[in-house]
């Protein structure tokens, strides 16, 4: 009997360690985890950073607010934002408000921000090359969003990881870009 239920214990194990490789690249885990390590990224209840899923507009804004050190902020800045669609109660909404106030992320010509649309890769890179103060470089190279694609190459941002502007990114592009990030030389 003991062997049985060591038998099944381990084969859980193995798929469930399967099935986190499966969703996730080494690099995607390793980048995850380093922000992880830094409070950029925080798990789920059950330990993992789900890394193969999509991340919404939202869930991306909240990272962009903890990259720049005021998520601290973000209780006492929710309420009403500048966006139909997103309601003042919205779990969001201070980080949201935040993002726009510090010109982080920006709305879309009709007046929403979409919070629980996924955020694309032209729109992560978008935001990532403004955070770190290359926005003005960016807006020189032409039109949206080759510009912000361009600049983030120059910068290496995109190393190992390359979609198309439109392509959803998971949470694991994400990181990957993220991580990236960090070595890039913050522009004043």
């Amino acid at each position: 009997m003991k062997k049985k239920l060591t038998l099944v214990l381990v084969l859980i194990l193995f798929l469930h360690v399967g099935l986190v490789s499966a969703t996730a690249s080494p690099l995607e885990q390793k980048a995850g985890d380093t922000l992880r390590g830094l409070g950029i990224y925080s798990g789920y209840e059950d330990g993992t950073l789900r890394l193969g899923n999509s991340i919404t507009r939202a869930e991306f804004t909240t990272l962009a607010v903890k990259i720049v050190g005021l998520s601290h902020q973000h209780e006492s800045r929710m309420g009403k934002t500048p966006f139909s669609d997103v309601p003042s109660d919205f779990w969001g909404s201070g980080y949201i408000n935040i993002a726009v106030d510090e010109s982080l992320m920006s709305g879309y010509p009709n007046q929403t921000f979409r919070p629980e649309g996924n955020i694309t890769y032209a729109e992560t890179l978008s935001v990532l090359v403004s955070l770190l103060g290359y926005k003005d470089d960016a807006v020189k190279l032409g039109q949206w969003p080759e510009n912000y694609l361009q600049q983030a190459e120059g910068l290496n941002l995109t190393k190992n990881i390359s979609h198309d502007a439109n392509h959803v990114v998971t949470r694991g592009d994400v990181a990957v870009l993220i991580h990236n990030a960090l070595s890039v030389q913050l522009k004043k």
